[in-house]
């Protein structure tokens, strides 16, 4: 199950999704979830049980994720997320007894009716038996205009530090432009620029073809 937690778009590489560990391709989890929806508000708690494919038992992390958000007016939207869990062996790490926590509030807001602007601010808290207690954060704010009707440009800028000592915070910005040809097919190219203080800048370009059946 994808795990109820700040924005879930399509981006999954960004930053605010792997490092809260909410990466709807790579950090799904075993669970039961209640959701709450009315005309204004959305809500959802999930009771988070282990992803039952990653063994042994002690890389399995336990414990819950949710999110509240309440739409203003029809153009506006805000929300509070919250996520904690804890594992006997950090899978990524390799730390013993490890406590991560991420909570953060996230909006979504439309203008005018071509523009969207989404936006989310997380803090991470990572402790475990060995390693003192991180604080960091991650955030990302996205422009998605669409000029002609099917066809998307969006200019994403995300940053993140862990907290760890003497960590330098990453940058990246991305230029994207996405093509809804048909029905069940859509094309997108990414250029993704990462930057890192005391660092040479990184380029990423991305080309994606994607036929629903």
């Amino acid at each position: 199950m994808n795990l109820p937690f700040g924005i879930r778009n399509v981006e999954h590489t960004l930053l605010a999704r792997s490092l809260t560990r909410t990466d709807t391709n790579q950090n799904q989890q075993h669970g039961v979830s209640v959701s709450y929806v009315s005309e204004s508000n959305r809500a959802e708690l999930m009771a988070i049980a282990g992803n039952f494919q990653l063994g042994p038992d002690t890389y399995r992390e336990r414990g819950y994720a949710g999110f509240f958000e309440h739409t203003f007016e029809g153009k506006y939207a805000a929300g509070v997320s919250s996520k904690i869990t804890y594992a006997g062996t950090d899978a990524f790490r390799l730390t013993p007894d490890t406590l991560l926590q991420a909570h953060g509030v996230f909006g979504r807001l439309t203008p005018v009716k071509k523009l969207v602007i989404l936006a989310e601010a997380d803090a991470l808290i990572q402790g475990s038996k060995d390693v003192k207690t991180q604080l960091g954060g991650v955030g990302y704010i996205q422009a998605d205009v669409e000029p002609i009707q099917g066809v998307h440009v969006l200019g994403t800028f995300e940053a993140a530090n862990q907290g760890a000592d003497e960590e330098k915070t990453r940058y990246r910005a991305w230029a994207s432009a996405w093509w809804f040809v048909v029905p069940h097919l859509d094309i997108r190219g990414d250029i993704i620029r990462g930057m890192q203080s005391g660092s040479d800048a990184s380029m990423t370009y991305l080309a994606q073809l994607h036929l629903y059946l």
